[in-house]
């Protein structure tokens, strides 16, 4: 089983127990289970991903680093796709707070950054939440029909950052996650 790490983005608890319910309801009309597998999955936006890497250090790092972060407001208003993916997604509005929260990230912790074709390095780096996943042709149509027709803007807050372990099984599908560290972001005035 492969395994790698993920440092996450968590939303205020309204927005989670929103996209809870989304995830829940698509898992219900049969469309995908991508939201109940694996059982503990928070909605979030990613902020970086590493494979090897020195977990304790990484760990007293966000720690530190994120002790004077203020939350950061977005606004989940787009719903897309990525090219030759079957999954879906909400994006945020990029604001320059959302931007620099990612940006300061990757510049603070950039001795970690072993990929350079990571999806979540600064100049590649799409934030999205996933709504579906796992979908066929038809079921990415029948979940985009459902979500136009479902969601709505939603107004969030970053609350929290989390530090996974991520477990793949053979086809690259994620069975388990595990959070190691979690983060409060501070009140912004």
């Amino acid at each position: 089983m492969r395994k790698e790490y993920a440092v996450l983005a968590y939303f205020d608890f309204e927005t989670e127990v929103k996209l809870k319910q989304f995830w829940r309801e698509l898992y219900e009309l049969g469309i995908t289970d991508y939201g109940v597998i694996p059982k503990n999955r928070r909605p979030h936006i990613t902020l970086a991903d590493y494979q090897d890497i020195d977990v304790e250090k990484l760990s007293l790092m966000i720690e530190q680093y994120f002790t004077h972060q203020a939350q950061v407001t977005i606004q989940l208003n787009t719903l897309g796709s990525f090219i030759g993916r079957k999954m879906l997604y909400l994006a945020p509005t990029m604001t320059k707070e959302l931007l620099d929260l990612h940006g300061n990230y990757h510049e603070a912790f950039e001795q970690f950054n072993q990929n350079p074709n990571s999806y979540y390095l600064p100049q590649r780096w799409v934030p999205h939440c996933s709504v579906a996943g796992h979908l066929t042709e038809e079921t990415l149509l029948q979940a985009f029909e459902y979500c136009q027709k479902n969601i709505s803007c939603i107004q969030a807050t970053i609350m929290e950052i989390g530090l996974v372990e991520v477990f793949f099984n053979e086809a690259g599908s994620v069975v388990k996650e595990r959070l190691i560290l979690s983060k409060t972001l501070k009140v912004s005035n």
